[in-house]
């Protein structure tokens, strides 16, 4: 797949494969939010995110085929957050913030990591001043792949 954006999402690759023994297809999409741009709030801008990541992963199912996701982070390898297996009709983006929130509220450590994680991006950030540093920080930024 050739990277595409699709207004805050960057899809950076696609695999496919089928899972014959459990007469499953297995499909794996690696992509980044790209930097808030200040349009509406910040939960509608993640909103949106998520429900163009649904869309275009879950694109040729059916309403009634059960799909499971797991989102996957170079940062936090040990962690996964996934969901469980529902109806195609029932993942939504308030669903998967609702998964979120619950792992967030059960595993402190997973939120300062988050945090940690977040603060240290901003102090990078300060670092570089100069249009030349700017590739840098594009290759700084993180995948998340499901």
């Amino acid at each position: 797949m050739v990277t595409q954006t699709i207004e805050n999402i960057v899809f950076i690759n696609e695999y496919e494969h089928k899972i014959r023994r459990f007469n499953v297809t297995a499909r794996r999409l690696e992509f980044r939010f790209l930097d808030y741009n200040g349009q509406g709030t910040p939960i509608d801008w993640l909103r949106r995110g998520l429900n163009d990541i649904i869309n275009n992963g879950m694109r040729g199912f059916a309403n009634t085929d059960r799909i499971g996701i797991t989102f996957f982070n170079a940062d936090f390898t040990d962690r996964p957050l996934p969901m469980s297996f529902r109806r195609r009709d029932q993942i939504s983006a308030d669903a998967i913030l609702d998964t979120l929130a619950k792992v967030l509220q059960s595993n402190a450590s997973f939120l300062y990591r988050l945090l940690k994680l977040f603060e240290d991006e901003q102090t990078d950030d300060e670092d570089y001043s100069c249009d030349d540093d700017h590739e840098q920080n594009e290759d700084r930024d993180k995948k998340v792949v499901i």
